[in-house]
């Protein structure tokens, strides 16, 4: 599998690996989300025009994560699945247009 380096060149923050997995994906990138642990992973989100949902138990603070812009922090697997579905819930449910 290669590493984030051999499929962009430029590293976290800039939004160009979100934004090829959203192409890759055939999403546009408000469809996406980025789940992550860094304040550099909530920047690339926001810059590619994406929600990101922040997960605790990694490199930074859950408040750290909520100002980088984490729509929320998880601080379990189970807490993170959960709110994945209630997102997705949500988003069927909602009117189009």
């Amino acid at each position: 599998m290669p590493s984030c380096a051999t499929v962009w060149p430029r590293g976290k923050p800039h939004p160009g690996l979100a934004l090829l997995a959203a192409r890759q994906l055939g999403r546009a990138p408000e469809e996406c989300l980025v789940v992550g642990d860094a304040v550099d992973d909530m920047r690339m989100a926001h810059a590619a025009g994406m929600g990101a949902i922040g997960v605790s138990n990694g490199v930074a603070t859950a408040g750290q994560l909520l100002d980088a812009g984490a729509r929320v922090v998880c601080e379990t697997v189970p807490a993170l699945g959960e709110t994945l579905g209630v997102l997705r819930s949500s988003a069927v449910t909602a009117p189009r247009g």
